[in-house]
């Protein structure tokens, strides 16, 4: 599973692609156990994870301070907690 629930956190397993044409989660959303985000930032001084979290906060509806980077900030490998949401939430904006 590429979630995991911890309280009131769900952590992210997810793969990003960096030079994508527009910011997307990829369907089939899975590769390798991870959720496959393609973004369009460079990863060059943290501007790919800056756009990451600039577009999960906006597709899940939370403020940007409310996602962190746990794990992999210099991969394309990471993990992100994301504080305040709901499983529910997740389901419904993922589409499954």
């Amino acid at each position: 599973m590429f979630y995991q629930i911890h309280k009131t956190t769900i952590n992210l397993s997810v793969k990003v692609s960096t030079n994508a044409p527009k910011n997307s989660i990829q369907t089939p959303y899975l590769t390798d156990e991870r959720l496959l985000i393609k973004i369009r930032a460079v990863r060059e001084k943290g501007k790919a994870n800056e756009v990451l979290i600039a577009y999960l906060s906006n597709i899940f509806d939370i403020p940007q301070r409310q996602i962190v980077v746990l794990r992999g900030l210099t991969s394309p490998q990471k993990v992100i907690a994301l504080h305040g949401i709901s499983e529910e939430k997740l389901r419904q904006t993922l589409g499954f």
